[in-house]
């Protein structure tokens, strides 16, 4: 359930108050994130979410390939509008195209320790811009493969409406019913702490 959370958090999805007949719902990350944002597709014509959390961001018809130019964009374009990201959050794809964009097979790290053997080091966990150092995450549960975040976690925080609980259901026969019930929502306190590079590929 918790990893269900996770891709809910991420997904491109607005924030509702419901209905008679809805269930309320939550915005994800990229419904909020409308200043720093940078597509690697621009010609596609896909602009950025609305800043409340009421509109999705509207995704490309196509990727490209993640390009360090990219990256420095939106670290840049962060860092103007007054943030101070520290992480950039991808899917594991990206995240081996990032560690692929600073070095080739004949650059690798090599190193060894008395007789212990030689070891290769081939990921980039850590980028050192000129406005910061970022810590590179991958994360399995993203709800797109598309999209890195550059965030804030200061100003990203889970909103907790009702916490974890068991509630005991009707039973059938001899099955015993339980249901488990939570409901909590993002909270995003200032979306120019953070950014979107949108539409990438590895």
């Amino acid at each position: 359930m918790k990893r269900d959370i996770e891709v809910m958090l991420l997904q491109n999805i607005v924030r509702s108050a419901g209905s008679a007949t809805a269930a309320r719902a939550s915005a994800g990350v990229p419904a909020w994130l409308a200043t720093n944002y940078v597509s690697m597709n621009p010609t596609s014509g896909s602009p950025a979410a609305g800043a409340t959390g009421t509109t999705a961001m509207t995704e490309s018809t196509a990727t490209a390939s993640i390009t360090e130019a990219g990256i420095k964009n939106v670290i840049k374009d962060t860092y103007e509008a007054g943030g101070a990201a520290d992480l950039i959050l991808c899917p594991p794809t990206i995240k081996q195209a990032i560690s692929d964009l600073a070095q080739s097979v004949s650059s690798l790290r090599t190193n060894t320790k008395g007789d212990a053997p030689a070891h290769v080091v081939a990921a980039v966990d850590v980028y050192v811009s000129d406005f910061g150092t970022y810590r590179i995450v991958a994360d399995r549960n993203m709800h797109s493969s598309e999209h890195v975040f550059f965030l804030d976690m200061d100003f990203w925080a889970v909103g907790t409406l009702r916490p974890f609980q068991t509630v005991e259901l009707a039973k059938t026969g001899d099955a015993h019913k339980q249901l488990l019930l939570f409901e909590a929502g993002l909270i995003s306190k200032n979306e120019k702490s953070s950014g979107i590079l949108a539409d990438c590929a590895a």
